[in-house]
């Protein structure tokens, strides 16, 4: 029992490291301290690590295992020469804990889950001369070399810390499981996390509530493989022991995250206790996937359920107004922020600016920009954004000057904002200034959407010729944004030359877009190719192929009124229609 809270208090003690975020300091000791207490006489856990080794830079999976063996066989297994192979055997497997250079210690506990309990228990149990363990030697901290030449010591990582704590438990119990799993799946090793759950039941513990919470985050994490994910959340969830708010509340994160909405919002309903985290769960994964006026009917149920949002409920409510243009809903929000005394912080203050500008309210969206004590590169960004929206250039690049004058350097998304202010402003010396700006002065290597800006802002100048020649001189190869554009263009000054040439470009990148084959339709069509266009047309047709529908929403008295072109299932259909005639009669 002494060794058993001793080796606990060692794990407690490297976990500290791994929460606190705290670096590792070098220790005073001369060695690594490996007690033969830890390690188990079964010859499959021992044999697999010597599997798992040959993933790992050092080579001694048969030089090592021959030693051991020659020297520990035998009736007697003299000791001396057992606890020096073993030694040999053993003291790589320190050092592959403390080694940066390389992913082994993930291979091998990888290993440890599937086939046994610590490494490498091939014969520790012989190594019994009155020793508590082998003492192995310590590896020096590995220099390296700052900014200004000095070097620094570079220490394990919490990670590694956290396993080799982990490994020097004689019997871990649920609360080391959990702890462990937390931490392989912060560290992006969500795979790692789902094979210590598995060595969790064949140990024959029963995992808690935080268990599954672990376990379902792990499967979150699994995003190349979406399907997976989907399929380890429902399988854990046939085992829950009782109704759990936290754990749903992951699952439903889960589904929402991997684009299940309804199976989210079924989990959802069928939940007795919803908190704060299940209703903001819900409204930020609908806004995330788009849906905007299902984001905010829950927030509504939200507030008629007498549950009071948070920071982030509000934050993506807002989104969805913006999304919407929902500026009374928007106004309703900001209201009830302001009575329920929530503290503005610079990401609800940034949702607030972003939500007034895209319903229209560029002065609120300016009010709230002011009356902040703290901006970061988003506030800036959204504002810039906003002014842009609204066509006042001018405001723009005060406000760009004001953001590098605070010391705020601009990036990527900064000078997406002022070249779209550019264009929409038909200022296009301005905007080469600013892009050759952005490359020269603040180092920014412009991205497609910035080459797309730039053939925007040509392409509306009717400078077509310039704009074909700065697509031919850009440094990576055109993609469909870049092409449409110019297309656009095209259309809007008759040239079909161009425009027949961004066309076929554009075929070849995305052979089945309605989209593009309805935008050269309406090219020709303006130009007077109506027979051509009428081609076209019927190919989108007779091939099935999809188009964006014109969408627009309305808000009468706080109510959201959705309108889409083409729509012959509106539950007010005939009234819609009675009242447009009567418009255009009159």
């Amino acid at each position: 029992m002494e060794w058993d809270r001793y080796y606990y208090f060692c794990f407690v003690f490297f976990l500290s490291f791994l929460l606190m975020d705290l670096p590792v300091s070098s220790s005073s000791s001369p060695s690594t301290f490996i007690s033969d207490s830890m390690f188990e006489s079964q010859s499959f856990t021992g044999r697999s690590l010597l599997q798992a080794k040959k993933a790992c830079p050092v080579n001694f999976e048969f030089l090592n295992y021959t030693i051991i063996t020659s020297k520990c066989k035998g009736p007697k297994y003299p000791s001396d020469l057992c606890c020096g192979a073993f030694k040999e055997f053993a003291c790589p497997y320190a050092d592959v804990l403390n080694d940066l250079t390389n992913d082994c210690a993930t291979t091998m506990f990888s290993y440890i889950n599937v086939n046994g309990n610590y490494p490498p228990g091939l014969f520790a149990n012989e190594c019994k001369d009155g020793k508590l363990g082998l003492a192995c030697p310590a590896p020096a901290p590995a220099p390296t070399a700052n900014e200004n030449g000095s070097h620094n010591m570079c220490y394990p990582s919490p990670l590694l810390m956290l396993i080799a704590g982990f490994l020097l438990l004689p019997s871990p119990d649920v609360f080391a499981y959990n702890t462990m799993m937390r931490g392989l799946t912060l560290c992006k090793c969500p795979h790692d996390s789902l094979l210590l759950y598995n060595k969790l039941l064949l140990d024959g513990l029963t995992p808690d509530n935080y268990t599954y919470t672990f376990v379902l985050k792990a499967c979150s994490r699994l995003e190349a493989l979406s399907e997976d994910s989907l399929a380890c959340a429902e399988l854990v969830l046939t085992e829950f022991p009782e109704e759990n708010t936290l754990t749903k509340n992951a699952i439903i994160s889960g589904y929402l995250s991997q684009g299940h909405v309804e199976k989210a919002r079924r989990m959802f309903d069928t939940m007795e206790a919803k908190d704060v985290a299940s209703w903001s769960a819900m409204v930020t994964g609908y806004t995330k996937n788009g849906l905007y006026l299902e984001a905010l009917a829950v927030f509504h149920e939200m507030m008629a359920s007498q549950v009071h949002p948070n920071e982030s409920t509000f934050v993506s409510s807002l989104s969805a107004c913006a999304h919407l243009g929902a500026l009374d809903q928007g106004r309703w929000i900001r209201a009830y922020i302001d009575k329920a005394g929530v503290k503005i912080s610079v990401t609800l203050g940034t949702a607030l600016i972003d939500m007034y500008a895209k319903c229209g309210s560029i002065r609120c969206s300016y009010e709230v920009f002011q009356k902040m004590s703290q901006k970061d590169i988003v506030t800036w960004g959204a504002i810039i954004s906003g002014f842009a929206m609204h066509g006042q250039a001018e405001k723009c690049f005060e406000l760009f000057d004001e953001m590098v004058a605070s010391g705020t350097y601009p990036n990527e998304v900064i000078f997406v904002a002022i070249l779209s202010a550019c264009s929409h402003a038909g200022c296009v010396e301005l905007g080469h200034h600013y892009f050759n700006h952005m490359i020269h002065d603040f180092g920014i290597r412009p991205s497609i959407e910035h080459y797309g800006c730039m053939v925007d802002l040509l392409g509306r100048a009717g400078r077509l010729l310039e704009a074909e020649k700065f697509i031919r001189s850009m440094p990576e190869e055109p993609n469909s944004i870049i092409w449409g554009a110019l297309l656009s263009a095209c259309r809007t000054y008759g040239d079909l030359q161009r425009g027949n040439l961004a066309f076929r470009q554009l075929i070849e990148l995305e052979p089945m877009s309605g989209d593009r084959y309805k935008l050269a339709g309406l090219m020709l069509t303006n130009a007077g190719e109506k027979a051509n266009a009428t081609k076209i047309r019927k190919f989108i047709k007779e091939n099935d192929l999809e188009t964006t529908c014109g969408t627009s929403f309305v808000e009468v008295d706080g109510v959201i009124h959705e309108f889409v072109a083409g729509d012959t299932d509106h539950s007010k259909l005939r009234e819609i229609y009675r009242l447009w005639k009567g418009l255009m009669d009159n």
